[in-house]
């Protein structure tokens, strides 16, 4: 070889070595394994508490904080309820029946639910995000008609 060409070839290794390093230096990701039980999660806020609902018909939402499993309450005559989203206060957002909900933490471990109201003309609400100021997103509107707005 000339001397040409074992300068190329330096170089070349050269550029391969600072390539190749930054890339072998990276570890696997770790993370922790939850057992939820029974249930598919949905959501997970930024303290590590899930949303879910339960895996027979879907109908049931539950928070997981730790290792208690909390189902969330349902108004009188509900059978089930869709759940979205959960907040970084614990608040959750879904819908039951036709009209959005929010599921507000109590500080005691428990949950209430509040209905939120319809605004004119509207018969559909589901609230789909919870900020952590407590403000929700809600879609309103009729089987042919959506407008979204903050409640």
């Amino acid at each position: 070889m000339n001397r040409c060409t074992n300068t190329m070839l330096s170089a070349f290794v050269a550029i391969c070595a600072t390539v190749v390093a930054p890339m072998t230096a990276h570890s696997a990701p770790a993370f922790t394994a939850v057992d939820i039980g029974y249930g598919i999660p949905i959501d997970v806020n930024a303290a590590g508490v899930i949303l879910g609902v339960d895996s027979y018909g879907g109908t049931q939402p539950w928070v997981l904080s730790g290792s208690a499993k909390i189902p969330l309450p349902l108004p009188s005559g509900a059978t089930g309820a869709q759940a979205n989203r959960i907040g970084v206060s614990g608040a959750v957002v879904g819908q039951v029946g036709t009209q959005a909900a929010v599921w507000w933490p109590t500080g005691t471990g428990g949950y209430t639910i509040e209905l939120l109201p319809f605004p004119t003309g509207a018969t559909v609400g589901n609230a789909v995000k919870v900020d952590a100021s407590g403000e929700v997103l809600v879609s309103y509107g009729t089987p042919t008609r959506l407008v979204t707005g903050l409640t």
